[in-house]
């Protein structure tokens, strides 16, 4: 299974998740917040695209303007 984001110091002492093209994601102050928030994160992000696919628009406006 291939990392889904790695975890990493910064030089201020914070911790810094990042996806696996280098893209940062979450800055956290403890690396166990980072890890747990950036998994929430993902997780929502995962969820809301699949809402999305569901979604369906309509284009017309109803009603007078």
């Amino acid at each position: 299974m291939p990392d889904i984001f790695t975890v990493v110091k910064t030089k201020y002492s914070h911790y810094t998740s990042f996806d696996p093209d280098g893209k940062p994601l979450v800055t956290s102050a403890t690396e166990h917040q980072c890890f747990h928030m950036t998994h929430f994160y993902l997780k929502n992000l995962q969820e809301e695209k699949a809402s999305y696919a569901e979604a369906t628009y309509s284009g017309t406006v109803g009603g007078k303007l």
